[in-house]
């Protein structure tokens, strides 16, 4: 639902419930689209006594092929005359107008926000046609990425959806003070860093009801005072939205500094398992025993909680006793001192880096 009118005397509960929810029961819309499937023009939907919802006109909006919605026109006791029949399709003619002006104007905002923003990260020109966008010494701006995670470790992001899809997503976006557009199968966002972490989970959370086929998650770089920064900024942003796709426990929004001690594997970026035999025989060690997977994931808790034994415990929901058997069956295992600070560091990120590259599942 997008507008209604104010009624006078006994309101149907039908459209009582639509102005409220503007969400439309299953059962009322299969009434109504067995009679206005394919209209062309006003159509009178009958009472239905079962679904408490009274007789009204559906005027389709349409205009050159495309059909937009529906002006409902509720009759009450008497059908409406000719001449109210012809207002309404006047009425609705001129809001199909409306719709189709806006659909235009929205979709050269995005071809222009789209140029604009492939400019300004690209490094096309030294002066780009919106300066508000424009990081600088006394502006600091940040670059942000959402992505649907269409795939696993460590290519969450493969295959990534059509241009088509997350355009969808993308008119449906917030777009004050934020410049947006497609880049490399994700939705991009440039913004001030000051706006950061409420834009990251409204845009985050916008897309995400565009495309509910997929997990969306999305990724934050860091401060940008300087133009050429923008190019490795965007590389961070991606980056921490790989680490949210592959570690849920962490939030569906990460941004560069959330990312820790993660923040040295960037640059290997993307991980695969030869990474991480490479950089952390420990973990590797670890996930090759029968019950690696079982151990590695509780350890992985016990270090994302500070090595807090009770709060570790009730997040795995096991039994302490449990959860001190894994740790030590691990540590033995791998030869590892988990009182040792060194020792829990690299395995930690070692663990981490082996969720990025897809050996340790969700």
């Amino acid at each position: 639902m997008v507008a209604y009118s104010k009624h006078v005397g006994t309101v149907d509960p039908v459209r009582t419930a639509g102005i409220l929810t503007r969400e439309c029961p299953p059962d009322v819309g299969a009434w109504q689209d067995e009679h206005i499937r394919g209209a062309h023009g006003p159509v009178r939907v009958p009472a239905n006594v079962d679904l408490e919802m009274t007789a009204r006109l559906a005027v389709p909006l349409r205009l050159s092929g495309k059909l937009y919605g529906h002006l409902w026109v509720l009759e009450g006791a008497t059908r409406l005359t000719e001449a109210e029949q012809s207002a309404a399709a006047t009425t609705a003619a001129e809001i199909a107008e409306l719709f189709d002006k806006a659909e235009q104007d929205r979709d050269r905002r995005i071809r222009r926000d789209q140029a604009m923003l492939d400019t300004v990260l690209d490094d096309k020109r030294r002066e780009p046609p919106d300066f508000q966008f424009v990081p600088s010494r006394q502006r600091a701006m940040t670059v942000l990425v959402i992505a649907p995670v269409t795939g696993t470790p460590p290519h969450p992001f493969v295959p990534p959806l059509p241009d088509a899809e997350l355009l969808g997503a993308l008119s449906a976006l917030p777009h004050q003070a934020v410049l947006t557009g497609i880049r490399s199968g994700m939705v991009t966002a440039l913004l001030p860093v000051e706006t950061m972490h409420t834009k990251a989970v409204q845009l985050r959370e916008a897309t995400a009801r565009q495309i509910t086929a997929h997990r969306a998650v999305a990724g934050a770089a860091h401060p940008v005072h300087d133009g050429a920064e923008l190019r490795s900024a965007e590389r961070r942003a991606r980056y921490a939205a790989e680490v949210a796709a592959a570690d849920p426990t962490g939030g569906d929004v990460r941004t560069w500094s959330d990312l820790g001690a993660l923040r040295l594997l960037a640059e290997r970026a993307p991980l695969f398992p030869t990474d991480v035999e490479e950089l952390f025989p420990e973990a590797t060690t670890l996930l090759s025993s029968r019950t690696g997977a079982t151990f590695a994931t509780s350890v992985e808790a016990f270090l994302d909680n500070g090595g807090n034994i009770g709060t570790t415990a009730k997040h795995l929901c096991v039994h302490r006793a449990t959860l001190y058997y894994r740790l030590e069956r691990a540590a033995a295992l791998v030869d590892v001192d988990l009182s040792d600070g060194a020792a829990r560091t690299a395995l930690h990120l070692g663990l981490k880096a082996a969720r990025l590259a897809g050996l340790l599942g969700s």
